[in-house]
């Protein structure tokens, strides 16, 4: 059965070993055309003779066939080119591809080492971070005793009776306790973000203060000592004092979380202004003049609060004026006013 070309393009399609088999019929049978039409050139004159008296054109017939032979030489000239060029090709398509594989072989080679390296890297890494952490403790631990060190050294003064000592025990450890938070306390806690140096601090405040009972008391007998005749001889020291903790200059607003400090410098400023002909004076009116601390107390819970602890014991009353020196301290820091 006849296939059309596109009959037969499906089954080349569907059977590719068909187109291979077309090319190699195709030449050869324009190698046999070649050799029948050289055959028939090479006659002889009595051949030639038979065909013209059997009523063959030679002539027209030779032509016919060489026209037909340059034609099947120009295609099999064509088909022999395509055929060297798809070897030239396939040579190269084999070159190229051994050379990829080389490639893809070094590139996997060097992937590896890539990878070893990130491996390296990585370990690395991870060992300096950890070396920069223990660094970094290591750091924070000095730094830790370097602070623990000069808390010693300005309570060891104050204890050796180096420091403070001609004002009052109360004022004394005021002051002390100002003295820890500005040079100490404040930076490290700014520096670190940890309190655990205040109760440090405290416990050191807390065993030397036997000035303070150890008992509850009121807050208000503790500043009734802060006497301007028990300081007689000392009355620069008074004046000192007095100019250190004054709150008038300052907003109210400052101390309302900080009770003990308001009442301390009130209590400073009234024994400053209330003379002892104030009290003569009560007296002739059969009345009792209230002590400064207790019109400081008034003050305060007047205008502020009287929501904090009046009667406290040393503990106590230490670490309630440590945490108010560091929030006054802050307070400052942050832009209050003062």
């Amino acid at each position: 059965m006849y296939l059309f070309p596109e009959d037969m393009a499906s089954v080349i399609h569907e059977v590719p070993i068909i187109s291979d088999k077309l090319l190699i019929d195709l030449v050869n049978g324009i190698q046999v055309n070649k050799e029948l039409v050289q055959f028939r050139a090479n006659q002889g004159f009595l051949s030639k003779l038979l065909d013209t008296v059997l009523g063959n054109s030679g002539t027209r017939q030779n032509l016919i066939d060489a026209n037909f032979t340059a034609i099947s030489e120009s295609i099999k000239e064509y088909i022999y080119r395509i055929l060297h060029d798809l070897t030239i090709s396939n040579t190269a398509i084999a070159i190229t591809q051994k050379k990829l594989i080389e490639t893809r072989d070094t590139l996997r080679s060097h992937q590896r080492e890539i990878d070893s390296l990130n491996d390296l890297y990585s370990e690395l890494n991870s060992r300096l971070n950890a070396y920069e952490q223990r660094v970094k403790n290591l750091e924070s631990q000095v730094y830790r005793l370097e602070v623990i060190q000069n808390i010693d050294r300005i309570i060891t003064a104050w204890e050796s009776k180096r420091t403070y000592q001609r004002f009052h025990p109360i004022l004394q450890l005021v002051f002390l306790i100002f003295e820890l938070c500005d040079f100490c306390i404040i930076q490290y806690e700014c520096k670190t973000g940890s309190v655990e140096l205040r109760q440090y601090s405290i416990d050191r405040l807390v065993k030397s203060s036997d000035f303070l009972p150890d008992f509850p008391v009121s807050v208000i007998d503790i500043y009734n000592t802060l006497n301007v005749k028990q300081n007689k001889d000392a009355e620069f020291q008074y004046q000192l004092a007095y100019s250190l903790l004054e709150i008038r200059s300052s907003p109210i607003t400052r101390y309302a979380k900080q009770p003990y400090l308001f009442m301390l410098g009130t209590t400073l400023e009234l024994n400053q202004i209330l003379p002892s002909s104030a009290k003569v004076a009560f007296e002739k009116l059969n009345q009792i003049l209230p002590s400064s601390a207790k019109v400081a107390f008034e003050i305060y819970k007047r205008n502020l609060s009287d929501k904090f602890f009046l009667t406290v014991d040393r503990r106590q009353f230490i670490e309630t004026l440590f945490r108010e020196v560091i929030d006054d301290r802050m307070y400052l820091i942050n832009g209050g006013m003062r």
